[in-house]
């Protein structure tokens, strides 16, 4: 097999001649080209250095002039004999774009060289030519070469599960191949609490599962961490009290406060703290109560690094108290302001000034159809103890929706779903507010809106959403980008879920866990995913 000197000359990785070309003259074979990228009769420029080529038929690369007998030039093919071929013509360039035939790259070797043999590297998927006392190892069509290993297209990185050859892309390198990967051993439940440690991990509570044959709800007092650097679960202790819709909140000195949630026995005003570095058996402690119970509320870490609890349901209803866990002191004071309308089901979003936005919930008894779904807004100042309703309101009204803060400092609130006194003609869209405005701008979903879903913001800025209570859409993953307000489809949850948890991992990927599976009958995701974007 002979590799053309047009796709030498393309790559323009001849390499190995020294600077000063041997004190040959310009224009001359093993001399520097002319500066208009030329050379004499008989010779080409590669790498500005003038190379003597040899190709079929007398053909000669762009810009050399070819009238030299074919037979002059030292320069000869290193075959080998089990090198896949592709269909590349002898002597023709290979094809730039990682079509079939030599695909134009190639590796670059640092020793000396007479001839061909000593350009031979040992791969079955390279062509080994010795050119000016320099080394190319040209790779066949189909093939990466990496870490000195021939590699067919579309093997995966055995490292990295979401890396694969591809030799139109990246025939030297691992390419980056956005996917979920699937984890076994995952606690199965839904309405628990996923919290990204300090050091790393990821801290599962709580949570319930229900029975299939007799709709009971089972509620869960143990704990789990996952190690994304083992990718194992390990059992977390207990905590003294089973809970669902309950909270979970990383603590400045890396501890968690758990507070509230309800079990069989009603709702919880109980608080617990949990130590990641002591052993799994002595890593919960009690924390002071609440002053009220309250399931399905919100805790927000504040700048001061006090823990702010607000709404949920209280006894009957929703409420509209908040108050603020000091851990300095391990207590509970409770500021004068209250929401300005009782919600549960709600998100609180710290904003980049450090106050805090709610957004959507519900009022009303546990009963579907006397429920009213919330579309307003407020933000709660620590500094100065305020309550502010905001003069927006969201374009529908909404429950099980997430609110993620953006590098802009505006909040993009998507998905959610009213059930019960909604308003007429409210469009099936996002919201993006931005608090300088104290606005609303409606963003277009992509398919229909989710709910019980994931939202977690990337590294790069986008928010990637995962999941949905629809069963059409269990595995519907996608991501936005707010710089030009458009969603990407990714690839889908190998289990589709709704009510998982999820969080960002230190290392960019997106861990998510729990979940439902099936609502007929109920059966949840025993397995957990992460997603390499």
């Amino acid at each position: 097999m002979r590799i053309g000197w047009a796709a030498v000359v393309a790559l323009g990785w001849v390499i190995g001649c020294s600077d000063d070309n041997n004190g040959n003259a310009p224009g001359t074979e093993g001399g520097p080209c002319y500066p208009n990228g030329t050379c004499n009769t008989g010779l080409t420029c590669a790498s500005n250095v003038c190379v003597r080529f040899q190709a079929p038929d007398g053909a000669a690369p762009d810009g050399a002039v070819s009238d030299a007998p074919a037979s002059e030039g030292p320069i000869q093919d290193s075959v080998k004999p089990d090198a896949p071929t592709g269909d590349a013509v002898v002597g023709e360039a290979a094809p730039l774009d990682g079509g079939e035939g030599l695909v134009a790259d190639a590796l670059p070797d640092a020793m000396q060289c007479q001839s061909n043999t000593d350009c031979d590297d040992g791969l079955a998927c390279t062509t080994d030519v010795c050119s000016a006392g320099g080394c190319v190892n040209a790779i066949a069509g189909g093939f990466c070469v990496i870490d000195g290993t021939c590699r067919t297209g579309g093997t995966v990185n055995p490292a990295v599960p979401c890396q694969k050859c591809d030799p139109a892309k990246s025939p030297t390198t691992w390419y980056p191949d956005a996917c979920w990967v699937s984890i076994s051993g995952a606690p199965t439940r839904e309405r628990h609490t996923v919290t990204l440690l300090t050091d790393g991990r990821v801290l599962i509570t709580g949570g319930w599962t229900t029975d299939p044959q007799s709709a009971q709800n089972t509620f869960h007092s143990t704990a789990l961490v996952y190690s994304p650097t083992t990718g194992q679960f390990a059992a977390a202790g207990q905590m003294s009290a089973a809970r669902a819709d309950h909270t979970a909140t990383l603590l400045q000195d890396g501890r968690v406060l758990v507070t509230g949630g309800r079990n069989a026995a009603g709702y919880l005003q109980s608080t617990e703290l949990y130590d990641p570095q002591k052993p799994a058996a002595q890593a919960w402690s009690a924390g002071p109560g609440m002053a009220q119970s309250r399931w399905s509320h919100s805790a927000t870490m504040l700048q001061s690094g006090d823990v702010l609890v607000a709404g949920g349901f209280h006894a009957v209803d929703s409420i509209a108290t908040i108050a603020v866990y000091k851990p300095s002191s391990n207590s509970w004071v409770t500021p004068a302001a209250l929401l300005t309308e009782a919600r549960r089901g709600h998100t609180a979003t710290r904003l980049k000034g450090g106050k805090v936005l709610f957004a959507g919930g519900i009022q009303g008894t546990g009963s579907i159809w006397n429920t009213t779904y919330l579309d307003t807004l407020e933000v709660y100042d620590p500094v100065v103890g305020t309550m502010t309703k905001s003069k927006a309101v969201m374009s529908k009204q909404r429950a099980g929706h997430t609110s993620t803060l953006l590098p802009t400092g505006k909040v993009f609130i998507v998905g959610g779903v009213c059930l019960n006194n909604c308003k007429s003609g409210a469009l099936q869209v996002d919201d993006l507010y931005d608090p300088a405005a104290d606005a609303i701008t409606p963003r277009a979903h992509a398919g229909d809106l989710p709910s019980t879903h994931v939202a977690v913001l990337l590294k790069d800025g986008r928010v990637l959403v995962a999941g949905d209570i629809d069963a059409a859409d269990y595995a519907n993953v996608f991501a936005y980008d707010p710089v030009g307000a458009l969603w990407t489809t990714m690839p889908s949850l190998a289990v589709g879920r709704w009510s998982p948890g999820g969080t960002l991992l230190k290392d960019g990927s997106v861990f998510v866990v729990g979940g439902v599976t099936s609502a007929s009958p109920y059966t949840y995701a025993n397995t957990a995913e992460r997603f390499y974007p």
